[in-house]
């Protein structure tokens, strides 16, 4: 099934592997969709305290997380 935005939904009977990379597009993609169009200073902006989360440091998890996986 294809989203409005654009996004597929990841197969549910691929092997392993695919399967993985399916769901890291997805969510790529997802978060690709919450930064876009977003100020330097707008993806720096935390959460509400006590968080200190931003979508630039989403960003960042993202990456060291996938780094991870495929390590």
């Amino acid at each position: 099934m294809t989203h409005p935005d654009a996004r597929i939904d990841p197969s549910t009977t691929a092997g392993e592997r695919d399967t993985l990379e399916g769901w890291l597009d997805f969510h790529r993609e997802t978060l690709a969709l919450k930064c876009a169009g977003l100020s330097e200073e707008q993806l720096r902006e935390t959460a509400v305290p006590p968080s200190d989360l931003s979508l630039l440091g989403l960003v960042q998890h993202m990456t060291d997380v996938e780094r991870g996986w495929f390590h």
